[in-house]
């Protein structure tokens, strides 16, 4: 197997692997990388699965036949057992977002390409900063598993946005935006496009779940993000998420979850 690797002295990486709560959920390692010429990464197959989000500055991939530039909200899909190669620019930093995948991460989607798209990376780039936060932190053992969770979760979200109804990614882009907002299937169907019996059969087909139930889970997934980061009080969380007031969040997030939202705050 042909394997060519060249990091460079000045390319940075954070990077946390062999961890259970990565492992119980499909994943090998998560990382951060500031990339910097000579930086180049060359397999011609590599039996894991890649998810590589650009977060800012220009890098190149090899895809489709000829090398591709990656800017801001751009994201590659390696499936496994396929080759793949990238790069840095030189002259230019490259910094990006990644997970390394067992196999079973892509499975449930059945055969997958390699693809190179743009789409909303922030909530990803937030997961996986967040876990690797926790990973060097004394509260790890607390807190990875939630940060796990959000870095599958919208890894996921992009290969369901190439692999089944690329419409819906708007709609759960526009929620995940603004969770406040007071959404009903009306509003999630005129975005998507589509009737709301169609966006019932998709979002079942894509998540397993009603569409007003994946708004639920997109607002829960928000709330652990607050909570993990942010000091507020539990009335001002239920706010930023779309819920009229703290016993009302609480008691969904508990549906949700099997847990009260303050059980996701950091230990002080």
């Amino acid at each position: 197997m042909f394997e060519k690797v060249i990091i460079g002295k000045r390319t940075r990486e954070s990077i946390k692997g062999n961890s259970p709560e990565l492992s119980q959920i499909g994943l090998i390692a998560a990382g951060m990388t500031s990339a910097y010429s000579p930086y180049e990464i060359a397999r011609d197959r590599f039996k894991c699965g890649h998810v590589i989000a650009t977060v800012e500055g220009e890098g190149e991939f090899w895809h489709a036949g000829k090398w591709q530039k990656s800017g801001e909200g751009r994201v590659f899909l390696k499936p496994p057992h396929e080759g793949e190669a990238f790069r840095s620019i030189k002259g230019k930093v490259w910094s990006f977002c990644w997970l390394h995948t067992f196999p079973r991460f892509f499975d449930a989607f059945g055969k997958s390409e390699a693809r190179l798209f743009d789409t909303d990376v922030t909530l990803f780039r937030h997961a996986v900063e967040g876990f690797l936060h926790s990973a060097f932190s004394v509260d790890y053992g607390r807190s990875a598993g939630p940060w796990a969770d959000l870095m599958r979760f919208y890894a996921q979200r992009f290969i369901q946005a190439t692999s089944l109804e690329p419409r819906l990614e708007k709609v759960w882009a526009a929620v995940a935006a603004e969770p406040a907002r007071h959404w009903d299937v009306r509003e999630l169907s005129r975005i998507a496009g589509m009737s709301r019996e169609q966006l019932r059969v998709y979002a079942r087909q894509e998540t397993g779940r009603a569409p007003m139930q994946q708004v639920t889970h997109l607002r829960v997934q928000r709330a652990i993000e607050i909570l993990q980061t942010c000091n507020y009080k539990q009335e001002v969380v239920a706010e930023l998420v779309g819920y009229e007031n703290a016993f009302v969040f609480s008691n969904a997030f508990l549906r949700a979850t099997g847990k009260r939202p303050s059980s996701y705050r950091p230990k002080e």
